[in-house]
């Protein structure tokens, strides 16, 4: 098993990379900015989502963006919302999920028992 920490996600293989925005931002790829932003308008509103194909410009085959709303409006419940959307979206374009938290273990499976998850699930 090869476990890796980084930083910065954008420079690593994968099926897809998950960006957040909040409403009238733009999000940390300049592939979503130029496409779904500026060509679609996506605008980020709470719970909206925009799935777009990197089309072998990036390293991840697509891109998930999820919409947090308006940044004044966001708390810690609005952010469980979005990953549970998020996760449930990639799960749906089967991309293989698994979760790592820092949850204790009862709340992290009883949180991937919600989304439908049968997956992997690694907590403290």
């Amino acid at each position: 098993m090869e476990i890796k920490v980084v930083q910065d996600a954008k420079n690593i293989e994968s099926d897809i990379l998950v960006v957040s925005m909040f409403e009238g931002e733009k999000t940390a790829s300049d592939l979503a900015n130029k496409y779904a932003v500026e060509e679609d308008n996506f605008k980020g509103k709470f719970g909206e989502t925009y799935l777009l194909p990197t089309y072998g410009k990036e390293v991840y085959r697509k891109i998930l963006i999820v919409g947090l709303g308006k940044k004044e409006d966001f708390n810690p419940n609005k952010l469980r919302e979005a990953v549970a959307k998020a996760i449930k979206k990639a799960m749906q374009k089967g991309v293989y999920v698994t979760i790592a938290t820092g949850r204790m273990p009862a709340s992290a499976s009883y949180f991937a028992r919600n989304l439908g998850m049968n997956c992997p699930v690694v907590s403290c």
